[in-house]
């Protein structure tokens, strides 16, 4: 009843707005959220000095393609960021930070970096994949 006494004492115009501000609303709450998908490699060896002894082998150091993989929301849908330019990018970063090298590295560490470049970079707040020879690897969020 208490709802019906406040309907009825709505103007013809206040429901105008009401109804104008509830389209907007759906509209927006029903637009697809666009997340940017690149993907880029470099080579590198790493190793991983704790290994249990039932992987010793990992102790030593040891070639991977590192396959990572970004997750980079944008706002819209018509190229706020272009994924040929940031792939291009990657590559020149990939290159000079960790191509050939010998490392300590994990894919969890690789993942980390590699979010904070990207986050710091464009602004946004990415998730980046990072996996030895498109195998096992870790994701950082």
């Amino acid at each position: 009843m208490r709802c019906e006494k406040t309907f009825q004492r709505k103007k013809p115009e206040q429901y105008e707005s009401m109804v104008k501000f509830i389209q907007t609303v759906y509209k927006d709450n029903n637009k697809p959220t666009i997340t940017l998908q690149i993907k880029a490699a470099f080579v590198a060896y790493h190793f991983w000095k704790k290994a249990p002894e039932e992987v010793k082998f990992l102790r030593n150091p040891h070639r991977h393609i590192f396959l990572v993989v970004s997750m980079i929301p944008v706002a819209g849908d018509d190229r706020e960021l272009e994924f040929f330019i940031i792939q291009k990018d990657l590559r020149k970063y990939f290159k000079k930070n960790f191509e050939g090298e010998t490392t300590g590295n994990s894919c969890e560490q690789f993942a980390v970096i590699i979010k904070k470049y990207i986050d710091k970079k464009y602004k946004v707040s990415s998730s980046v994949s990072v996996s030895e020879d498109g195998e096992n690897g870790a994701i950082a969020s």
